[in-house]
C-alpha cells in the first residue's frame, strides 16, 4: 500500500509539475505575444514619430526660406537708410556752404553799396533792404525797395534792386 501512495505521490507530484510547467509555457506564451505587440507598438509609435519628425523638417524649409527673404530685406532696408542718411548729411553741408555763400554775396553786396557812388538817401534804403533780405525778411525788403524810382538807380543799384524785387 505504501508503494501505492508513493506512485499517487509521484504522479500528483508530476502533474503538479506539469502544472507549473504548462502554466510556465502558458506565460512565456502570452509573454511571446506581449514582446510581439510591444514591438508593433514601438514600431508603430517609432512610425509617427519619424512621420512628425519629417513633416516638422518640410515645414520648417519655407520658414527658413522667409527668414532668408526677411534677412534680405532688412540688409536691403539697412543699406537704404544708411545711403539716405548720407544723402541728408551731404545735403545738410550743400545748404550750409549755400548759407555762407548768400552771407558773402550780401556782405559783398552791402560792402560796394557803402563804398559805391550815388545818393546817399538811395544807398542807405537800399542797404537796409540787403540787410533785411540777408536775415530771411523778403517782404520787408521788397517793401523799403518799393518806393524808389528805378531811373534814379546807378547799374550796381539796379542789380541789386532786381536781386531784392525779383527773389
Amino acid at each position: 500500500m505504501g508503494s501505492k501512495t508513493s506512485e499517487k505521490g509521484n504522479f500528483e507530484l508530476v502533474t503538479m509539475g506539469f502544472g507549473i510547467f504548462l502554466k510556465n509555457m502558458v506565460g512565456v506564451i502570452i509573454l511571446r505575444q506581449n514582446t510581439k505587440f510591444v514591438w508593433m507598438y514601438g514600431a508603430i509609435l517609432f512610425s509617427f514619430a519619424l512621420i512628425l519628425i519629417l513633416f516638422a523638417g518640410l515645414s520648417k524649409k519655407p520658414e527658413e526660406q522667409q527668414n532668408v527673404k526677411l534677412s534680405d530685406s532688412v540688409s536691403s532696408l539697412t543699406t537704404e537708410r544708411n545711403e539716405l542718411y548720407k544723402q541728408i548729411k551731404d545735403l545738410e553741408q550743400q545748404i550750409a556752404d549755400k548759407e555762407k555763400a548768400k552771407q558773402s554775396f550780401y556782405e559783398n553786396i552791402e560792402k560796394y553799396l557803402s563804398e559805391g557812388e550815388g545818393v546817399e538817401e538811395i544807398k542807405s534804403i537800399l542797404l537796409s533792404a540787403v540787410k533785411e533780405k540777408k536775415v530771411g525778411n523778403d517782404q520787408l525788403a521788397k517793401d523799403a525797395v518799393a518806393n524808389l524810382d528805378v531811373n534814379e538807380l546807378t547799374e550796381f543799384q539796379k542789380y541789386v534792386y532786381d536781386i531784392i524785387i525779383n527773389q
